[in-house]
């Protein structure tokens, strides 16, 4: 049978003080919180907006290929969004937005420039049991999973602003100016963001 994946997480603080050079940081004490369930083999990425989305995964079993007894089973289609800036016990919280393709070992996703995400893969898309099985469009491609998805946030919805003027390269430490034709209501700030993939986990040079 199978093992429940873990359903916590543990978070260290880092504050970093730059208003001197070099800069200096001061690291906490280590935090344990609950997750909204059990999970494990899922992808993680850094929003625009400062939140984290957690994406595929697994309810049981752990890292493994094929049918080997311990393999991920019972995968988990319904993306999770982490707010750092949340109290701790409400940082977690559920989109309400299922796939019914299968996301979990050697799944990957890459953040796109328009701030969506580009969701694709997996290695074993087959030949695992589920409580929710019939939830799923199981690949018709041998084990491994072809089809891809976009994910889009609650932020892309709403107005963007309309481009005129980005500069095409910026030196490091230089300050730059860009221009846009109209700002919808209720957008204040920029974004500069990495657009990097994530597979196995998580990205660690995300920005």
């Amino acid at each position: 049978s199978f093992k429940p994946c873990i359903d916590f997480s543990l978070r260290l603080p880092v504050t970093v003080d730059c208003t001197s050079t070099p800069c200096s940081h001061s690291i906490g004490d280590w935090e344990l919180e609950y997750m909204l369930g059990h999970r494990c083999q899922l992808d993680t990425a850094v929003l625009p907006n400062g939140k984290v989305i957690i994406i595929g995964g697994a309810e049981e079993g752990l890292s493994g290929l094929g049918t080997d007894p311990n393999a991920d089973n019972c995968p988990e289609n319904e993306p999770w969004i982490y707010d750092p800036d949340k109290p701790a016990g409400q940082r977690y919280r559920r989109t309400g937005a299922y796939s019914k393709y299968v996301r979990k070992y050697h799944a990957a996703h890459v953040m796109t420039r328009h701030g969506d995400l580009l969701v694709s893969g997996t290695s074993i898309a087959k030949y695992f049991g589920s409580y929710h099985l019939a939830d799923f469009d199981i690949t018709p491609w041998g084990t491994a999973e072809y089809r891809i998805e976009l994910f889009k946030p609650h932020y892309i919805l709403g107005g963007r602003p309309a481009w005129v003027f980005v500069p095409t390269m910026i030196s490091y430490g230089e300050t730059f100016t860009v221009k846009v034709a109209s700002t919808p209501a209720g957008v204040n700030a920029v974004v500069l963001g990495d657009p990097s993939t994530t597979t196995h986990s998580r990205n660690m040079a995300t920005r």
